[in-house]
């Protein structure tokens, strides 16, 4: 099978957040995590099962919004306090900043990284932001490579599988609407499928023509938009792994 080979040397990752399970398509795998705990002894933060349960919620709503004002509020009452940043803190901004890439206001995620302090920006923001400079370069990817490199920690995981599955979607609904015939390698640069039958298989689902080596796309109606986001079975399936990984 021919292969596209995306360039780029991803990390190693661990066994239980394997970067290349982020990357794959909400359909294709039902990915386990949980919400980091609140830091142990800190008399002032909030109960860990009250955080975790709000952020389970979110994510089965997708409610990016609620997420991005539960994580702003914590930010203020740390300011307000002159609390030090810690671990709770990274993970808020973390979320904050990855909510606003759900919501597609990158510039926000930027501003975000701007204000916060030092001891904050761990390599889990880090590599949130390298998403996110390459979505403002529309630069589809090397954000791929970024996702797959990155031992993005269980917590984050569905979040960064989200905003994967929302770009593929996006460009997706690009391709159909700008191109009436597009070679497979670009197609598979765009949506990171790496070999021609990979290509294949997506434009055989979406219903696309195939002859030789281009992909003839078909424009969606009106302002219809192709799904490829994740179920709610699926969003439920992950609310449950993240309770069964809390209660241990």
């Amino acid at each position: 099978t021919p292969q596209f080979g995306h360039s780029g040397s991803p990390s190693t990752p661990s066994p239980s957040c394997s970067p290349s399970r982020v990357g794959k398509d909400m359909s294709d795998e039902k990915v386990v995590t949980s919400e980091a705990k609140k830091d142990a002894g800190n008399p002032s933060s909030s109960s860990a099962g009250i955080t975790t349960r709000r952020v389970d919620d979110f994510l089965a709503k997708r409610d990016w919004r609620g997420m991005v004002e539960h994580a702003l509020e914590l930010e203020l009452s740390y300011a307000s306090e002159a609390r030090n940043p810690n671990k709770t803190l990274a993970a808020a901004y973390a979320r904050l900043m990855l909510g606003y890439m759900l919501m597609d206001e990158v510039k926000q995620a930027q501003w975000v990284l701007k204000r916060m302090p030092e001891q904050a920006k761990d390599p889990n923001v880090r590599g949130i932001w390298a998403m996110g400079k390459e979505l403002l370069q529309k630069d589809r990817p090397a954000f791929y490579r970024t996702v797959d490199s990155v031992q993005w920690p269980l917590s984050l995981v569905p979040f960064v599988q989200m905003l994967v599955a929302k770009v593929k979607n996006d460009m997706t609904t690009f391709i159909a609407r700008a191109y009436h015939s597009i070679p497979a390698k670009e197609m598979g640069n765009l949506l990171n499928l790496s070999s021609l039958e990979e290509v294949n298989k997506k434009a055989s689902n979406l219903g696309w023509r195939v002859d030789s080596e281009l992909v003839y796309p078909v424009k969606p109606s009106g302002k219809a938009q192709i799904s490829a986001s994740a179920t709610t079975a699926e969003i439920e399936t992950l609310t449950s792994h993240m309770m069964k990984l809390e209660s241990k």
